[in-house]
């Protein structure tokens, strides 16, 4: 017997809602013994990939039943620093934008490499959740060490925030995954109206629950996040007076002592990285940008958009109305 995907993501979903008494940790105990016996049915093959400069066959605009598919991008930057992956397959959809910044390196290795990593994680067993934890993890590591076979400067400096979403045609769920200040929103037709519905939250230096959780990872560390202005209505927070994201892909000098001091032989000594980040227990970086996600499970609704640019209604409407032009 095979169970879902979809159907143990929704269990994971709920689990933390769940009333903690002993009588809800008794059947949710019994619910794990049973589904740990059953052999989970998820294949992601894939059958078409699009990465940022692929143009969307036609045969590829409808590539579910019930789902329309439109691409779309704006160079802030000339030239762009972001890229973007697409990948189809039986009953999936995955789909993501590398938000890329200090060059492209690791944005464009992102976009070829997230999908293999996602999908190796679940090939061994992972949930979709935990795929999107350890596909970005393991994207992280991996591109320090690409960054330093391609002995460039440039490279171990880039960087790129992330968002992404797996549809699950099957179950009707989105599930998301973001690291950075990118944004994906979905737009929720309700009657006659276009509400939209944020997917992720922001992982910036101006958010609290972030400051709190960098400041405890870095208690030794009284700069680890600052004020860069005296603006109160305008504030600029950044950590160690860089990034004004938390969480992200590369900036390999805000992870790796090594690149931090090749950083800080390039700049003025009162923007060097000081002290530089070293390595925690078990071999995990010990990140001022610490790579952690935010996962949300949500039913698929009328109108899903993926979009990086704000406010969120006005991306809503923008890509609806670029669906409307085709």
């Amino acid at each position: 017997m095979s169970v879902s995907q979809g159907l143990l993501d929704a269990i994971a979903a709920v689990r933390p809602h769940v009333a903690d008494s002993p009588a809800a940790a008794a059947a949710l105990a019994a619910l794990d013994k049973q589904l740990s016996s059953l052999k989970v049915s998820i294949s992601l093959e894939p059958k078409s990939t699009l990465l940022t400069d692929d143009e969307t066959p036609p045969a590829l605009k409808t590539p579910l039943p019930g789902v329309q598919l439109s691409r779309s991008t704006y160079p802030a930057n000339d030239p762009s620093e972001d890229r973007s992956t697409v990948v189809m397959g039986d009953g999936f959809i995955f789909a993501g934008v590398w938000d890329g910044h200090g060059g492209t390196p690791a944005s464009e290795y992102t976009q070829t490499h997230i999908f293999p990593n996602f999908k190796g994680a679940v090939d061994g067993g992972a949930s979709v959740k935990e795929a999107f934890a350890l596909a970005y993890k393991k994207t992280d590591v991996d591109y320090l060490e690409h960054a330093r076979a391609l002995n460039n400067p440039a490279a171990l400096f880039a960087g790129t925030c992330a968002v992404a979403v797996y549809i699950d045609a099957a179950t009707g769920a989105v599930t998301c995954g973001n690291l950075g200040d990118s944004r994906a929103v979905m737009g929720v037709y309700d009657g006659g109206d276009l509400l939209t519905v944020p997917l992720s939250e922001d992982h910036s230096a101006a958010n609290l629950e972030e400051q709190a959780r960098v400041r405890g990872e870095h208690p030794e560390d009284p700069e680890v996040i600052l004020q860069m202005c005296e603006d109160e209505d305008d504030p600029d927070w950044r950590v160690k007076k860089i990034c004004a994201f938390t969480r992200s892909l590369g900036d390999t000098q805000m992870k790796d002592k090594a690149s931090a001091t090749l950083y800080n032989s390039y700049v003025a000594p009162q923007g060097r990285i000081m002290p530089r980040p070293g390595v925690k227990a078990k071999g995990a970086p010990a990140l001022f940008c610490l790579l952690l996600f935010l996962l949300l499970l949500l039913p698929v609704s009328d109108g899903c958009a993926l979009i990086r640019l704000g406010p969120q209604d006005a991306a809503v409407h923008l890509a609806r109305s670029g669906d409307q032009r085709g």
